[in-house]
């Protein structure tokens, strides 16, 4: 379906980019609190949304990077002997 469920791999392949990019936005924002520049149209602005949107933002990025990064490597059974 173009620009509907056919989207869904590219979103995928481009999610760390896509999520680098509007984590930048959020940080970058002058407002300081949230606005709909960098959280969206919402009926309140509070600042809860912007700092709920960057700690969730920073999560999923530290929790990409911990998924893509090498596993460990484990001694072979005996090298401790």
């Amino acid at each position: 379906v173009p620009g509907g469920v056919g989207l869904a791999p590219e979103i995928h392949k481009g999610f760390p980019a896509i999520l680098a990019r509007a984590l930048e936005l959020l940080g970058d924002c002058a407002c300081g609190t949230g606005c709909p520049s960098c959280v969206g149209p919402m009926p309140r602005y509070d600042g809860v949304v912007r700092r709920a949107a960057l700690h969730l933002g920073r999560a999923l990025t530290a929790e990409l990077e911990r998924a893509q990064a090498p596993p460990p490597q484990i001694a072979p059974a005996g090298a401790f002997a």
